[in-house]
């Protein structure tokens, strides 16, 4: 009985020890990371790049000089067009790549604060670049880089080969032109080739290329004799040009060349004679050639006009003749054509004459010229200016030797200065008039004044700029005037020079005393008087006797002058006259209509007469009209009949040769049957219109008075194209006439129908406008056309999308006019379409999608209300059927005929049935692989909401803040960046480069990585997770699926047309969204793809899509918001300057709805506020703006949408408050970062803008250094503490600062801030809590995302992954690591340890993954081991100083604690009760007990687990040693015969 209750005692005290709680030896913990985590990763090689909305690095990347030529290679390139052949760029010491190319001859368009590069030779691109060496920035110094090239391609690296290509291109432009021409061809064939060339393919081209010049200079190293007998000595030039344009002279006057083989055109020359001929040289040879003799041209009747004709004469210039050379002295007011005139003698019978000279435009030119013809002009060999020129009439034709003989005549045009105009004044600022109208041409003018005058004031000016001027031998004062004192007859010399000319212009004054004259005329009557150069004179006007007026005017005796009186606009009285001795001259009108017929014409035949209609029927009472006249033609003839007196028309001279200064006045014959036909009054193919004054006159012989009766005709141009030709897939269409049966295309009419397939998708338009005429002194002739509203550049073989639909669709062609501002054109063609054929699919299952599209237009052919598909044959459709769970099909789809049988084909297979199609998609297998996990912040925002809000503590101010970590991921900003992270199965999840990455959130390490079918672009958005399932945006419009866990590639989606993945990828279901951009000029698509592996045996099998919307301007950083009635995006605005904001049905891409009219690019995510109801999303416009939705029936529409103006304190449109921003809204307000004047210019009115959106109005913005870009991230910890939520924003400036703003409703100002200064200037910018310092800091496009411990997680464009949270107080270790028991040589194992931290508010938190031990090995002897938060780790925060300033880079002292460990075989030992001792070796678990235990009394050693828990129980009644299992503890129990302590126990381990 006493053995059992013993053992019964035992029991229990073994039941009461298990139940004990296991104490822990309470130490100052410190966290410690995982075993050999370091704060580095290697970072990926990659290339540099260029984008729009991303600053370029400060600082150079290599600073290592490579290159020392001077120079380096270059090229540029879009997509499809080589905008800058390969060609060296000229830097000088000191510049920058980016300062060479802008000096260079090349343009480059920058985009905002002369950073990016947006368009290349004016053609607006999304270009990145590469450089040899690799990844260096374009604002490094110039030498540092051998090769520079622009593209749109992710990677504009130059590979090896291209490098090669690049330089042999180039370094031929810099080659002779014979070298150039004799491999033109290969390097064409280079050029052609270019555009995504392969290094191998490069590598070839470059061969060829320096083969051929190879050979061809080789061969110029073999020379033969060639000798042109009788031509040696001084008197002969003897020359030869090789069949690629090497010149070779004789310049020793032999007689004799030294020619490589090949084939040659020589000349031998004496004087202005020369012979030439074709000559193959293979070895030495003697060239028998004879000159021409006698003088062919009759140099004396030699003349030089710029009228042809019957004004040749009037108009021929003066020249000097020497030496076979004319010396001709042309105004430099000239411009247009020179007429010459020569006679050739007797010898020069049978020759043909050319003007051989270089145009204005630098072409060659040569031009047959007739003998004894005025006619024939010599065409742009002047433009108004200083700039002459040398044109040779050369005379050839063959000798007896059948070679070419050839005597020239010389023109030398120079120019001489002359005044463009002259003004002369009296002290009043009168204007005299001359005798004489002026012309630039004319140089002696008489002026005749009143004796009264004494002083002149000239006003002369140059027609050439930069021609100086003279009077009487002075300069002009600055107003560009000289003033002359007149002393009876004087003589003012005016002088105009301009290089080795002057030209000298007379003016002769002549005062004369006044006399003063009174013309009374009828109170309706103006009169004016004008001296002989029709110059108006001044007056006085007094009211006379009876309601007459008189005109008071001081005359010149013996000075010629008229009056003209006018009553009623077009009655008039003029007479000339010399002043006499009559003081009072009067004056009368008489108001009758002596014209009595007036017909217009376009011919002078009878039957012309009246086919041209005024805009009213004639009547000789009504004196004006309007005739609208197409441009095409000048044809305008005239009938007349006067009841007396004579008629004349009047106009200005309207001509491609001759000034519109001259006025026509031609006299018409009243009655004539056939028409007078008006030469001059309009110019063929011209947007001037003219004036046409029809002038009946009749002089009275009894007082000498003429008397005439103006008609007037004002001629409106109606503009048009000379013709208009359309093609589909390179064949023609015909274009039918409204009005007629006929067909094509006529300037006349309006109004054209074309037919064409339904499916038809794009049609090439060619125009011929009126372009080759413009009036003298025009270099255009104005014209401006434009096709659906977009003004064309290029007139021929202009593309126009069509719908691809049986809609009919109306085209506009618009034609303007810069010289008739007032006129346009439009020509409409509607677009008929012809019948389609409709196709059913039957589809298994039935609820799979087909998605259909034309695949030369993309143009997306819909299904009819009775779900067939309309399609058209001679067209190539792509068609995808998919369903998620399912795999997809894809394929080419063609309808055709064969033997009348209409037949569609998909794929391989054929379908005759075409009302029953028949598709069926396989289930896809399972991948066992993909497994749900837990997702912290699966996407951009964090919710389906996009609404970035948390519940999470973080850090509120520096001092509780600190750095974690910083880890090295990416490489700059572009396509080696790290991307943004998300937090999915407790990692953070990023790419970088080609890689994608798990990296452990604790330390920053890497703890898994992936193989990414190629770069993200610029890695703005971070991969998005659901469903087990990570997607990252790929360059070249792809997306790429992923094993969540494994981070196995899974499938890759590539969309056709390509572009960036800048928006964020969002999931409704099954399926993903996002958008892709090409540039601000071309389009991009948004895309829907089901998430499902179809083909679990394979990592990249190709995602069709399940619908694509293709958009003008694309998708930029436009995230989707998504439910079960549709998608909100916005877009891009393109080239259109329209941006949308679609909706979408998920499952089709159908539009439900979509408004325009926003103010620029929404590249904000759609946010959705189910408080408010209400969408919201920013502009780069700089505006704020929240829509409604209604679904009503079943139908969604947009319904609300409001605006609210954002500021930057700047009322320039140019300038805008842009802003990309995805709102946060939370309590009726909305946080949002907006833009200063600068984009990245620092302090420039960048702000965090918060809005009230109850009252709807700016509640108050707070200035930035940089624009905070991205979007906000709020947590509403600390709202029940205090009211206030938090917002977190990045500057995208360097240091990229992370901002703090404190908020609660009603607020009106910020009240948590930071002082910040600036060139002198102090800013109060929302709170700093932390800012990236030296290697960290940079610019900053990351939207920050927390986990549930309130850390913040971000990158910026230093490529450094960062963990910033609240700031640890102290560390210590809460549960013991299994093993404390070391050899030596072993390192620390910290399994099964917990360690916990203090944070600064007092809150604890599990931090034990991001505490480690030293990892060296242990030593023997060791009892203590220190732990570490952070080792080796980046780790820093932000202090406030004393005036609100924030300074940087604060580091933090280590955070640390102890754990003790034994190390070795030691021996430990102890006492218990009556002498009973205790040794424990750890080293073996060994426990003995010594000594003599009483009897009855017992010794328990009890083993426990880290958990507490008993794992054995050992009693000893004797003393001896006991091998023990490994424990987390042990402990030993002296006890008496009743269970009773006798002593302590005594922990002998843990």
């Amino acid at each position: 009985m006493k053995l059992k209750r013993m053992t019964a005692a035992l029991l229990l005290l073994a039941m009461l020890l298990s139940c004990l709680p296991l104490g822990v030896l309470a130490a100052d913990a410190e966290p410690v990371e995982a075993e050999g985590t370091v704060d580095t990763v290697p970072a990926e090689n990659t290339a540099a790049g260029v984008t729009t909305e991303e600053p370029v690095e400060e600082a150079a990347i290599p600073t290592q000089a490579v290159n020392a030529n001077n120079y380096f290679y270059f090229s540029a390139e879009t997509a499809n067009k080589l905008l800058i052949a390969p060609t060296r760029i000229a830097f000088t010491d000191g510049q920058t790549i980016r300062q060479a190319l802008y000096a260079s001859k090349y343009s480059f368009t920058t985009n905002g604060s002369n950073q990016f590069i947006t368009a290349i030779e004016g053609v607006n691109g999304n270009y990145t670049y590469g450089s040899t060496p690799d990844g260096v920035s374009i604002d490094s110094a110039a030498n540092t880089v051998t090769h520079f090239r622009f593209s749109e391609a992710s990677n504009s690296t130059p590979s090896s080969g291209l490098q090669t290509l690049m330089q042999v291109m180039a370094d031929y432009l810099t080659e002779d032109a014979d070298v150039r021409n004799a491999a033109a061809d290969e390097y064409q064939t280079a050029v052609n080739g270019y555009l995504g060339v392969a290094s191998e393919t490069a590598q070839r081209y470059a061969d060829a290329i320096t083969a051929k010049i190879e050979a061809y200079q080789n061969a110029q190293n073999t020379k033969y004799s060639v000798t042109f007998s009788g031509f040696s000595g001084s008197d002969y030039t003897v020359s030869a040009v090789n069949d690629y344009g090497k010149r070779f002279e004789d310049t020793g006057h032999t007689g004799t060349l030294q020619l490589p083989a090949g084939g040659y055109t020589f000349y031998v020359r004496q004087d202005n004679r020369m012979v030439s001929g074709k000559i193959t040289v293979s070895g030495a040879m003697t060239v028998n050639a004879s000159l021409p003799t006698g003088d062919w041209f009759k140099e004396n009747s030699l003349q030089i006009s710029s009228g042809y004709d019957a004004d040749f004469d009037a108009n021929c210039y003066k020249y000097t003749l020497q030496n076979h050379t004319a010396t001709v002295q042309v105004p430099d007011s000239f411009t247009g054509r020179l007429y010459p005139y020569f006679e050739l003698s007797s010898s020069g019978t049978g020759a043909k004459v050319k003007a051989v000279y270089t145009d204005v435009s630098g072409a060659a030119r040569e031009k047959d010229i007739p003998a004894e013809s005025n006619a024939t002009s010599i065409d742009n060999a002047l433009s108004r200016g200083a700039a002459g020129n040398t044109v040779i009439l050369r005379a050839s034709k063959a000798g007896s030797d059948n070679y070419t003989q050839s005597v020239d005549l010389t023109l030398q045009l120079d120019r001489m200065p002359t005044l463009g105009s002259l003004r002369v004044t009296n002290a009043a600022s009168t204007a005299q008039a001359a005798t004489e109208s002026f012309s630039s041409t004319k140089t002696e003018y008489t002026y005749k004044i009143l004796d009264s005058e004494q002083v002149l004031k000239i006003y002369p000016t140059a027609t050439v700029s930069g021609s100086s001027i003279t009077v009487n031998g002075n300069a002009l004062d600055t107003d560009g005037s000289a003033t002359v004192t007149i002393s009876g007859n004087t003589t003012v010399t005016i002088t105009v020079s301009s290089g080795n000319y002057t030209t000298t212009y007379t003016l002769a004054i002549q005062p004369g005393q006044g006399k003063k004259v009174t013309f009374k005329t009828a109170s309706d009557v103006t009169l004016t008087v004008v001296n002989k150069n029709g110059e108006e004179l001044a007056y006085t006007k007094t009211i006379g006797a009876s309601g007459t007026v008189n005109y008071l005017y001081t005359l010149v005796p013996g000075d010629d002058y008229s009056y003209v009186a006018t009553q009623g606009t077009y009655y008039h009285a003029r007479k000339s006259f010399t002043l006499g001795n009559s003081g009072v001259i009067e004056v009368s009108v008489k108001q009758e209509d002596w014209l009595e017929v007036l017909d217009l014409g376009d011919a002078t035949e009878q039957t012309a007469r009246g086919n041209l209609k005024m805009n009213a029927a004639f009547d000789k009472q009504t004196h004006e009209y309007t005739l609208d006249m197409l441009d095409a033609t000048n044809a305008l003839c005239v009938w007349v009949k006067t009841q007396k007196g004579t008629c004349r028309a009047i106009y200005s001279c309207q001509s491609a040769a001759r000034d519109s200064s001259i006025i026509h006045e031609e006299t018409l014959t009243s009655n004539k049957v056939t028409g007078s036909s008006l030469l001059e009054a309009l110019l063929s193919g011209s947007a001037y219109g003219n004036t046409v004054t029809f002038r009946v006159t009749n002089t009275d012989a009894s007082d000498g008075v003429t008397y005439y009766v103006d008609y007037i005709l004002h001629i409106e141009r109606i503009l048009s194209l000379k013709n208009v030709t359309i093609s589909l897939q390179n064949s023609p269409v015909t274009i039918n006439r409204k009005s007629s049966t006929t067909t094509g295309f006529s300037g006349k009419e309006l109004e054209y129908t074309i037919r064409v397939p339904a499916a038809a998708s794009l049609l090439n338009f060619t125009f011929q406008g009126h372009m080759d005429a413009p009036r003298y002194g025009d270099d255009t002739t104005g014209y401006e056309i434009a096709l659906n509203g977009t003004p064309l550049t290029s007139l021929e073989n202009v593309p126009l999308k069509l719908n691809g639909t049986e809609q009919e669709e109306t085209i506009r062609i618009t034609v303007t006019n810069q010289f008739a501002p007032e006129a346009k054109t439009e020509y409409t063609i509607t677009v008929q379409k012809a019948a389609t054929t409709a196709v059913r699919f039957q589809l298994h299952p039935a609820d799979a999608q087909v998605y259909l599209y034309e695949t030369v237009s993309h143009n997306r052919v819909w299904p009819n209300d009775d779900g067939t598909f309309p399609l058209s044959e001679g067209f190539t459709y792509d068609c995808s059927f998919t369903k998620a769970g399912y795999i997809g099909q894809n394929g080419n789809m063609e309808l055709t005929t064969e033997n009348g049988q209409k037949r569609l084909t998909f794929g391989t297979d054929t379908y005759t049935n075409l009302s029953a199609v028949s598709v069926t998609l396989q289930k896809a297998a399972v991948n066992s692989s993909i497994f749900e996990l837990d997702a912290e912040w699966a996407n951009f925002r964090g919710t389906d909401s996009n609404n970035g809000i948390t519940n999470a503590k973080t850090p509120i101010s520096a001092a509780d803040g600190m750095l974690y970590w910083a880890s090295p991921l990416g490489k700059g900003w572009d396509n080696g960046a790290v991307s943004s992270p998300i937090l999915v199965d407790d990692c953070l999840v990023v790419y970088a480069g080609n890689h994608i990455y798990r990296v452990n959130k604790a330390t920053g390490a890497i703890e898994a990585s992936g193989d990414m079918a190629g770069t993200s672009s610029f890695a703005i958005n971070g991969p998005t997770y659901a469903n087990g399932i990570l997607l990252v945006g790929l360059s070249n419009g792809r997306i790429q699926a992923f094993n969540a866990k494994t981070l196995e590639s899974l499938w890759l989606y590539t969309d056709p047309m390509g572009g960036q993945p800048n928006c964020p990828i969002t999931i409704l279901g099954d399926y993903a969204y996002t958008g892709f951009w090409n540039g601000e000029a071309l389009g991009g698509s948004f895309v829907c793809v089901s998430l499902t592996d179809e083909d679990p045996t394979s990592t990249t099998e190709a995602k069709y899509a399940t619908w694509r919307h293709e958009q003008d301007g694309g998708f930029y950083w436009a995230g989707a918001y998504a439910c079960n009635d549709f998608i909100m995006v916005g877009t891009d605005d393109g080239d259109a300057l329209r941006s949308y904001l679609y909706l979408f049905d998920p499952l089709t891409g159908k539009v439900l709805d979509f408004k325009s009219g926003f103010d620029g690019d929404i590249r904000s995510t759609i946010c959705y506020d189910d408080v408010t109801k209400a969408y919201y999303f920013t502009s780069k416009g700089g505006t704020f703006y929240r829509v409604k939705i209604e679904k009503k029936d079943g139908a969604c529409t947009i319904t609300d949408c409001d605006g609210l103006k954002l500021d930057n304190g700047s009322d320039d449109p140019a300038l805008p408050p842009m802003s990309t921003s995805t709102p946060v809204v939370y309590n009726s307000r909305a946080y949002i970062g907006v833009s200063g004047t600068g984009q990245f210019t620092q302090y420039s009115g960048h702000n965090i803008t918060v809005i009230d959106l109850e009252n709807w109005k700016i509640a108050y913005s707070v200035p930035t250094q940089g624009y905070p870009q991205t979007s906000g991230l709020l947590t509403t910890a600390y709202e029940q503490e205090n009211g206030y939520v938090y917002v977190y924003f990045f500057d995208n400036y360097t240091p990229g600062t992370l901002r703090v703003l404190r908020d609660k409703p009603g607020q009106t100002a910020v009240d948590y801030r930071t002082k910040e200064s600036f060139s002198g200037k102090s800013y109060y910018t929302p709170y700093a809590v932390f800012t990236p310092y030296d290697k960290q800091a940079q610019y900053a496009i990351c939207s920050p995302i927390v986990d549930s411990d309130g850390t913040i997680y971000f990158k910026n464009d230093s490529g450094y992954l960062m963990a910033f949270g609240r700031s640890v107080e102290k560390i210590e270790v809460t549960t013991m690591p299994q093993k404390t028991q070391y050899a030596a040589g072993e390192t620390f194992d910290k399994t099964g340890m917990v360690v916990t931290a203090t944070l600064s508010d007092g809150s604890t938190r599990d931090v034990t993954d991001m505490v480690s031990a030293s990892s060296e090995p242990l030593t023997e002897g060791t009892t203590e081991i220190t732990l570490q938060f952070g080792r080796d780790q980046t780790m820093y925060r932000n202090t406030e100083a004393n005036n609100s300033k924030m300074n940087a880079g604060s580091s933090i002292a280590p955070i640390t604690t102890t754990l003790q460990i034994r190390v070795g075989d030691t021996t430990d030992t102890g006492t218990l009760a009556d002498d009973i001792t205790w040794s424990f070796r750890p080293a073996v678990n060994t426990l003995s007990i010594g000594g003599k235990i009483p009897e009855g009394h017992k010794v328990l050693i009890a083993c426990y687990d880290d958990s507490g828990k008993m794992t054995k129980l050992e009693v000893r009644t004797v003393s001896g040693s006991v091998t023990l299992p490994g424990s987390a503890k042990i402990r030993v129990f002296y006890i008496d015969g009743n269970s009773k302590p006798l002593c302590a126990a005594a922990t002998v381990l843990g």
